[in-house]
């Protein structure tokens, strides 16, 4: 019985602390833009020296999936709040090389991350503080395989360089405190060196929500009623055999 009490008591001391320190939004917007960019000189070293560009309105250049402009992307993202950050050399901006721990992203039948394209580690976000008069909240994720890699971004830009004043990770994030928000992902096949770049505004950013500790503490504790009440049906069936198993020997 101690050992549950303990369990439950620690088990709602990590959810506090991960819930204090992960903050996760969730994003949506409209694909603008559109560049293939077919490699014509690929370099040993993974470079392309010259390319054919194009811009089309349609393209299945990913594994056939198709995405165009106008097309609808959304997904979510989870940062880090309690992560360490480097300083730039001009002293403007912080980057959180591991922030972000989680990335999903879904453009009609394309989905990332997949067997196909996997999370390559963990993701950075930056704060800009008043680098030419503007900040900015950047992130980027990046995504790799055997043939391909892949990298997203969002950036929130505010031209008026007021919303920072410092470069503590926010707790919050209001993309009416943007001046513009911009979405980009870029896809990248190593065999070849050619590339197809998605640009598009996010329109939609919220933060998403998360089971509060007295949802969990209301969970665990119908968690241990139940187990509670098993260990005591299980002890009166074990009981009850054995005195069964006693009757039955005094009537032989």
């Amino acid at each position: 019985m101690k050992a549950i009490l303990l369990f439950l008591f620690f088990a709602l001391q990590c959810f506090s602390t991960a819930k204090a320190s992960l903050i996760t939004y969730e994003f949506s917007g409209l694909l603008t833009f559109a560049g293939y960019y077919d490699c014509q000189t690929y370099s040993s070293v993974g470079g392309c020296s010259s390319s054919v560009n194009s811009y089309p309105s349609t393209s299945d250049f990913f594994n056939g999936e198709a995405v165009s402009l106008g097309d609808h992307f959304s997904g979510q993202f989870t940062y880090d709040t309690s992560a360490s950050y480097r300083l730039s050399s001009d002293g403007f901006q912080a980057v959180y090389l591991d922030a972000i721990t989680n990335y999903q992203l879904k453009i009609n039948g394309l989905i990332l991350p997949s067997s196909l394209l996997s999370l390559s580690g963990n993701g950075s976000l930056s704060i800009v503080d008043d680098r030419n008069g503007a900040d900015l909240f950047f992130l980027n994720q990046w995504f790799t395989s055997a043939d391909w890699f892949a990298t997203s971004y969002i950036n929130l830009h505010d031209v008026s360089g007021v919303i920072y004043n410092g470069f503590a990770i926010p707790n919050s994030v209001n993309l009416n405190d943007f001046s513009y928000n911009r979405f980009q992902i870029g896809f990248l096949r190593r065999s070849n060196g050619d590339q197809l770049q998605l640009l598009g505004n996010v329109t939609y950013l919220v933060r998403a929500s998360v089971p509060e500790p007295g949802s969990l503490l209301l969970f665990l504790t119908s968690l241990f009623i139940l187990l509670i009440r098993s260990a005591g049906i299980k002890k009166r069936f074990v009981g009850s055999r054995c005195i069964e198993a006693t009757v039955n020997q005094r009537t032989v």
